[in-house]
């Protein structure tokens, strides 16, 4: 999980304190949305898939992106025209996430496991406040990982990426609505409120891709990750987010099906 000594802590915190004098009044974030994925496949006959999404926070007085936007709690990731199977997940290669609370560690999951990677980066300080690189700024990568019900992502980082190290699981939750594939997570409290009461860890982009992986069912090879196809030929790429203070905001991409 994360981890900040407390030498660094009293630092960062008296640092934060400076910046927090002089900080404007916290603008409406404003985000940027794009994804991609496997084209073609149909309900009945679907393709194995990789699928991808991205996006970028910034403020709204702000268009060269060099102040802290607000904290991210919730993401929401819709997918038209993709399926997570579930019945593939239980067959492959599964890795048991650790308990909250207790250490952070990913070193028990079976390579085999892993059905996806991305990155986030994220700004240290108060929201409102200028971005200050690299000492205040985290460079995130992460595994996805298969539970053998969903999927979950942990995120590791060295000092050498990010102020303070960070080692810590996000467990997922994923449903099909028609034929749009829905993962949501909630940041925990940790990665979001660094050191109280006024150090965050804001997210300004993040990017994530999973990729094909097979086993038999009924007999026949078959992706956990499918492209089932878009009504419309045009798939919807849809993020949903929700921020600390409750603002829901939805922002959509279409791209080719």
């Amino acid at each position: 999980m994360l981890s900040l000594p407390k030498t660094a802590a009293a630092g960062i915190t008296a640092a934060t304190f400076a910046l927090s004098l002089a900080v404007p009044a916290i603008a409406a974030n404003v985000y940027e949305v794009d994804g991609s994925g496997t084209r073609g496949g149909t309900p009945s006959k679907p393709k194995a898939a990789k699928l991808s999404a991205e996006f970028t926070v910034a403020t709204d007085n702000d268009s060269a992106g060099a102040l802290i936007p607000e904290v991210i709690s919730t993401y929401s990731f819709a997918i038209e025209g993709g399926k997570l199977d579930k019945r593939v997940l239980a067959k492959l290669s599964k890795c048991k996430v650790s308990a909250e609370g207790a250490d952070q560690d990913d070193a028990q999951c079976p390579k085999s496991s892993i059905v996806g990677k991305g990155q986030l980066s994220a700004a240290v300080g108060t929201p409102g406040a200028l971005i200050q690189k690299p000492s205040f700024f985290c460079t995130l990568p992460f595994n996805i990982y298969n539970t053998g019900k969903d999927i979950a992502l942990f995120i590791r980082a060295t000092t050498k990426v990010c102020p303070t190290a960070v080692t810590q699981w996000i467990k997922q939750t994923t449903t099909q609505k028609g034929r749009t594939v829905v993962t949501s997570f909630t940041t925990p409290e940790n990665l979001q409120l660094v050191v109280p009461p006024s150090l965050y860890a804001s997210v300004t982009q993040a990017n994530f891709t999973l990729s094909p992986k097979y086993a038999k069912i009924k007999g026949k090879k078959t992706s956990a990750t499918q492209s089932i196809g878009c009504s419309d030929k045009k798939r919807d790429v849809a993020v949903t987010f929700t921020t600390r203070t409750g603002q829901k905001t939805t922002v959509k991409k279409t791209v080719a099906c």
